[in-house]
């Protein structure tokens, strides 16, 4: 987990590594695509270099004022079964054989900046699942020092002898890099920008994770990105999908744009805004099951105070998501404290910002076990939660501090 507090922002680039053709852009989509794994992957090329095997590029626009660059992370992930496979029908099957066998040496690229030469990088393996179909790996390095040591920071970025199943692989060969890049800008509000990455893998179920937008969140003046990185997202197959809600009680909504359906969300496409980003070398439509995602979810939030509840789910479509981030306005007054939040079958190191309060003491209460549970900051959405504790069979006791501070529930162990 990472966590950034700063006047500035986060941006993401990457673009995918194998497609069906090594220099033109497959543009593919809806009956006209195939399933990825009916494909005969290769590995893109595009820099003229005979020293490279595979390489693609994506170009980083970062604004003028930028006086700083703060972090870089860069991450490549595919599926790596074998080097090549070959696919062949016996009867009403496929079967699926190794014809290259599997280079052990993923975790080193090249990397290019702007108007600089390919640097090498050794990446730190994050995940190589051997047991998993297709079997999967994520990789990450830091390459801040590459950044800050460039000529130039905005500009084409290009990496190189990344690896990936070539052929036919059960499941469809994927994969690409994506380089994010966290920035100091003056001219920028002041934000705290949340990292989390390692894969989480979403198949027949549901992923949920929470993040806190803060109590001072004005949806009408400030702003909520997040940011998304999946592997193996089908653009043919439609049964994957993200909804957010603020609280509890709330509806949730789902996540679109004209170019990511409410139920096919990750479909290969690596988008901005809910843009296809066309300046990278390839520009497909179709990444073959790689994709992107900058959006923008100031919309999902409400005023005042609250979580987002971020659902990532999938009925046939398995995917990888291997990064999350968001980025959120902060205020001055507000300070951030590190908390562990469980999600689901994973504890995750998010970020619960808190404003610090004044602590007091409840007189009158007797000694004994009680449950303490959300402190409100109006009383309408304390009546909300007191309503529904009320359906559960309980009780609840609601305190107000006297200075204002909030309203504060609590009920004894025991039900009604």
């Amino acid at each position: 987990m990472q966590i950034h507090k700063l006047k500035g922002g986060c941006k993401i680039i990457g673009n995918n590594i194998v497609s069906v053709n090594a220099t033109e852009a497959y543009n593919d989509i809806g009956y006209h695509a195939k399933k990825n794994d009916r494909l005969p992957m290769v590995y893109v090329d595009i820099d003229d270099n005979t020293n490279t095997f595979s390489s693609s590029s994506a170009s980083l626009e970062l604004p003028e004022t930028t006086n700083k660059i703060v972090k870089v992370g860069l991450y490549w992930a595919a599926t790596y079964q074998y080097g090549k496979g070959d696919i062949k029908k016996k009867e009403n099957e496929y079967m699926y054989t190794n014809e290259a066998d599997r280079v052990d040496d993923f975790n080193i690229i090249l990397f290019k900046a702007p108007d600089s030469a390919y640097t090498t990088v050794t990446g730190k393996i994050l995940e190589d699942q051997k047991d998993s179909i297709g079997r999967p790996y994520l990789c990450y390095a830091d390459v801040t020092e590459v950044l800050n040591g460039s000529k130039k920071t905005s500009g084409s970025y290009t990496v190189a002898n990344m690896r990936a199943s070539e052929g036919h692989i059960l499941g469809g060969s994927s994969g690409g890099w994506m380089l994010m890049v966290v920035y100091e800008n003056p001219e920028e509000p002041l934000r705290q920008i949340d990292i989390y990455e390692g894969f989480k893998s979403v198949s027949e179920s549901f992923f949920e994770v929470e993040v806190d937008i803060g109590d001072n969140f004005n949806k009408e003046t400030d702003n909520a990105q997040l940011f998304l990185g999946v592997l193996e997202g089908d653009e043919r197959l439609k049964t994957d999908e993200v909804t957010i809600k603020a609280q509890d009680y709330a509806e949730k909504k789902p996540l679109y744009s004209k170019v990511r359906p409410q139920n096919n969300f990750f479909n290969s496409s690596i988008t901005y805004f809910g843009e296809i980003v066309d300046n990278r070398n390839p520009n497909s439509i179709n990444t073959l099951g790689f994709d992107l995602a900058t959006m923008d979810i100031t919309k999902y939030k409400s005023s005042g105070s609250g979580k987002l509840g971020i659902k990532f789910n999938s009925v046939r479509d398995a995917f990888l998501l291997f990064f999350m981030g968001v980025a959120k306005e902060i205020h001055a007054n507000e300070t951030s404290v590190a908390k562990q939040i469980a999600v689901k079958d994973t504890v995750v190191n998010l970020t619960d910002s808190l404003k610090i309060r004044e602590s007091f003491r409840i007189e009158g209460i007797s000694s004994g076990y009680y449950l303490v549970t959300n402190v409100f900051s109006n009383d309408e959405l304390a009546s909300k939660w007191k309503l529904r504790v009320e359906t559960l069979g309980l009780k609840p006791k609601s305190f107000v501090n006297p200075k204002k501070i909030g309203n504060i529930f609590m009920w004894p162990r025991e039900k009604a």
